[in-house]
């Protein structure tokens, strides 16, 4: 099975025309809610997060 990536935050100049909101809502709404086997996925977030506060100078 192939995966696709996606993020979910966006730059403010992206003009962010995708999935908005909580991830574990969208992530639920959009990719897991009919999903045949949830728990044969494997799950991403972390590097995603890291990269935003760093570039935010959070990190």
């Amino acid at each position: 099975m192939s995966g696709t990536w996606r993020f979910l935050i966006p730059q403010p100049e992206d003009n962010w025309e995708g999935p908005t909101g909580f991830i574990h809502n969208v992530l639920y709404e959009n990719y897991l809610k009919d999903h045949p086997a949830p728990e044969d996925c494997e799950y991403y977030m972390w590097a995603a997060y890291d990269e935003r506060l760093s570039y935010q100078a959070v990190a």
